[in-house]
């Protein structure tokens, strides 16, 4: 999808940024995921703890390049990068992840966009992975994001992007050409469909789905203390494939009321959830026995977002049918 320029969709915008960043506001939990480059007990396949405290150098071994760190609009990102053999295009493409995901989402997008004749980055956005992120909820909303987006197109030479998103990610593309039109070349999404209202879409999503939608749900201080009590606990409800009866996402795929309570799984016992733990393309290509998939997710909790997915979210994984 190209995204329209302008004002034309007039102040109804105004609204739907307001959601977006509310929903932003929920950001900072996921930088006490242990990540890659701090020091933690979490062991890669070598079976030996990752240490660096953030040198350039690749996450694990044949996943992602080593990052390079950009310092943008107060924040340093990590930044995944893939460059072409020949002269690159005169503009480069900016891939936004979701969430709770990382860049390495996009890690079987890069070469192929690379070898296409483009100039590639996949930063963890602000507050994810190795990219830092203030503490303040507030300083996560559409235009700091956008902004990050703006300097790395900057910092990396060009004058414009196609700006790629998916799921949060796809909010940010969207947001490109209104807040910096200059930058944007073009926007991309994927699962995230441009849409905004008049009426305040907290109130709206109240009269759809009722008062256990899980936008309502993101906004209180007890779902974030759930999902930071268990980090990887956490990362197994959202990753995971169906297996006849859904996910923790959606028992049925249907997009209703208790599709949209899913949030409120997260407090039963993890042996009730639907569906099963997605392991990483590393890891035997039969279903795995649930020990197996929960020790996996324990393992790499760091860096679950980025691994089984191949750049979709657990409703659109490569290995089961899409559910969004």
């Amino acid at each position: 999808m190209i995204a329209r320029r302008g004002a034309e969709h007039g102040s109804g915008l105004g609204v739907y940024r307001r959601v977006v960043e509310q929903t932003f506001a929920l950001l900072p939990w996921f930088r006490r995921f242990p990540t890659p480059g701090a020091r933690n007990h979490l062991l890669p396949p070598t079976g030996r703890p990752v240490t660096s405290p953030g040198a350039p150098r690749a996450c694990w071994p044949g996943l992602l390049p080593a990052p390079r760190f950009v310092d943008t609009n107060g924040v340093r990102l990590a930044v995944y990068e893939a460059k072409p053999e020949r002269v690159a295009r005169d503009v480069c493409v900016v891939l936004c992840h979701g969430f709770p995901e990382l860049a390495a989402s996009w890690r079987h997008q890069l070469r192929p966009l690379a070898d296409a004749g483009f100039h590639v980055l996949a930063p963890d956005l602000r507050g994810y992975g190795r990219s830092t992120g203030p503490a303040d909820p507030t300083a996560y909303s559409i235009a700091e994001t956008t902004t990050d987006v703006a300097g790395l197109i900057a910092d990396a030479g060009y004058d414009r992007a196609v700006v790629v998103g998916h799921d949060f990610g796809g909010m940010i593309s969207w947001w490109m050409p209104h807040l910096h039109p200059e930058r944007v070349a073009g926007v991309i999404t994927l699962n995230t469909p441009f849409g905004y209202s008049r009426e305040n879409p907290l109130e709206k999503y109240l009269e759809a789905y009722g008062p256990r939608n899980y936008v309502a749900h993101f906004q209180t201080p007890e779902l974030q203390a759930l999902m930071e009590r268990d980090p990887a606990r956490t990362l197994r409800f959202f990753f995971r494939r169906d297996t006849g009866a859904g996910t923790t996402l959606s028992r049925t795929g249907r997009h209703d009321a208790e599709s949209m309570s899913f949030s409120h799984l997260l407090a039963d016992d993890e042996a009730t959830w639907p569906g099963e733990v997605l392991v990483g393309d590393e890891e035997p290509t039969t279903t795995p026995k649930p020990s197996r998939a929960r020790g996996s997710a324990d393992r790499w909790a760091g860096t679950a977002a980025s691994r089984g997915t191949g750049g979709c979210s657990p409703r659109c994984s490569r290995r089961a049918p899409s559910r969004s």
